[in-house]
């Protein structure tokens, strides 16, 4: 979406081969500028290889931000961010 640079989608497809034809996915959610690599989680991968993806993302991000700031955006408050929040929680209803 608009203003999204950087982050992870989480998918659901019925198949292999529904994923390779873009068929039926659900998007499960968006994680953003926080979110990392599942794949340093796997078993296989040792924690130096897994430092070494985030720091890469967090590289990638930090450019990002600074390309941004060049742009002229400006990062929101504390208060605003506060208030989204507020707004937010309001709106959403959690199911159990």
């Amino acid at each position: 979406y608009d203003g999204c640079y950087f982050g992870r989608y989480a998918v659901k497809v019925p198949s292999e081969t529904a994923l390779q034809l873009g068929a039926n996915q659900r998007i499960l959610e968006l994680n953003g500028i926080t979110s990392e690599a599942t794949s340093i989680y796997e078993p296989k991968n040792s924690l130096f290889a897994a430092y070494k993806v985030i720091f890469k993302q967090w590289k990638i991000a930090s450019r990002i931000v600074t390309q941004n700031r060049i742009a002229g955006v400006r990062p929101a408050t504390l208060f605003q961010v506060l208030l989204q929040y507020l707004d937010y929680k309001n709106k959403v209803k959690v199911e159990v």
